[in-house]
């Protein structure tokens, strides 16, 4: 087994297919290639990514009601940036410190803004912010009125 040079890369098992951290997460369910510090993904991993970059770049865009030209000039790019990045044709992601700023952009911690999961991750993130201007009275309170909400909304699912 080979050792890379990267601090998160901890072992690469080709055989099963896994490549694994120095904390044990699975970082590539397929064969991935470690290379002077470096994961090399398939052409068919990267795409994958793009896909569900695109999909939740378009999915929060339209959430917060802006034009691809409006969101490019607020991230101070050319007005066709946002229209590039999600073009089905281009093969093509932003730098990271331009993910960063989209990120920013819609009040998103980084690791929030793939989760497809979560419906609304603006309001969901607004809400936490606010919560740690709370006290404990305060907190309990609120969990207790969300406990409810959710109990009534399971009672009128059919």
């Amino acid at each position: 087994m080979r050792r890379s040079t990267s601090p998160l890369i901890k072992s690469e098992n080709l055989a099963n297919n896994a490549l694994t951290d120095t904390f044990g997460y699975h970082a590539c369910n397929r064969k991935c290639i470690v290379t002077g510090g470096g994961v090399n993904m398939s052409h068919e991993d990267t795409h994958e990514y793009q896909e569900l970059f695109t999909r939740q770049l378009e999915k929060l865009r339209q959430q917060k009601g802006v034009s691809q030209r409006e969101m490019s000039l607020s991230l101070g790019q050319a007005a066709g940036y946002i229209a590039k990045l999600t073009n089905p044709k281009n093969d093509y992601l932003p730098r990271m410190i331009n993910f960063f700023y989209i990120c920013d952009y819609f009040n998103l911690h980084p690791k929030d803004f793939f989760d497809e999961g979560v419906k609304h991750p603006e309001l969901i993130n607004g809400i936490i912010m606010e919560l740690y201007k709370l006290d404990e009275t305060q907190l309990t309170h609120i969990l207790a009125m969300i406990q409810d909400l959710t109990a009534l909304h399971d009672k009128q699912k059919p």
